[in-house]
């Protein structure tokens, strides 16, 4: 049993594709996805229409992020406050490239679920940390760097970020979780991908026109 484990595209379609390219062929028997797959890079909808595309050949557990609330409050609030010319012009951005199927989408997805299948521990997976997690394997996002650590007997699993890795060096991160003797190990795994394409992407964009548009990689 091995199942892939997916966080923070944050639009990044080419390292989401580079990632796959590499999962599609190792036989994995499922995906958790963590959470922040819009915003920053303007290929969101595309990125969700990917994610779809892999639901439907893959068992899955997906929650959202705090970036798709952030598109859902935007979508709901009638004080319309994402500017260009500020912090949030990225957001706009976001928000006016998604489609109303996309907004529906990513507001029926959960806060929280438990990867709860029959013969293996279960994982807690939320977007963000929770220390207090009662379940032996918690699996979250968002802080976008890989680590693995026990606090009161629990297991806290970051798989880092497919769209914007911290790992000090430029490329895409994720995780394999693998079944073994009634335990799941974890992998981690960081992939080189075509930045220059996502680079040239983002100058040639309306994002490039944010008066704060810095993307991390």
């Amino acid at each position: 049993m091995r199942l892939a484990v997916i966080s923070d595209v944050h639009g990044n379609l080419p390292a989401l594709e580079k990632a796959f390219a590499f999962i599609d062929k190792i036989n994995i028997d499922g995906i958790i996805w963590c959470g922040d797959y819009v915003t920053d890079i303007l290929l969101s909808h595309e990125v969700l229409e990917f994610i779809k595309l892999k639901n439907k050949k893959y068992k899955h557990w997906i929650i959202k992020g705090n970036r798709e609330d952030y598109m859902i409050d935007y979508h709901n609030s009638s004080d319309k406050d994402f500017s260009m010319i500020d912090v949030t012009g990225s957001l706009l951005l976001t928000y006016n490239s998604l489609s109303k199927d996309d907004i529906k989408y990513i507001s029926s997805l959960p806060d929280e679920v438990v990867v709860d299948i029959k013969g293996c521990p279960q994982i807690y997976v939320s977007h963000k940390l929770d220390s207090n997690c009662r379940y032996k394997y918690h699996v979250f996002g968002h802080v976008h760097k890989q680590g693995l650590f026990i606090k009161n007997d629990c297991r806290f699993i970051n798989p880092g970020s497919v769209g914007q890795c911290c790992s000090g060096i430029s490329g895409l991160d994720f995780a394999l979780l693998e079944l073994v003797d009634g335990e799941w190990n974890t992998h981690f795994y960081h992939m080189n991908y075509n930045l220059d394409y996502v680079c040239k992407f983002i100058y040639n964009s309306d994002l490039y026109e944010c008066k704060y548009h810095c993307v991390n990689f």
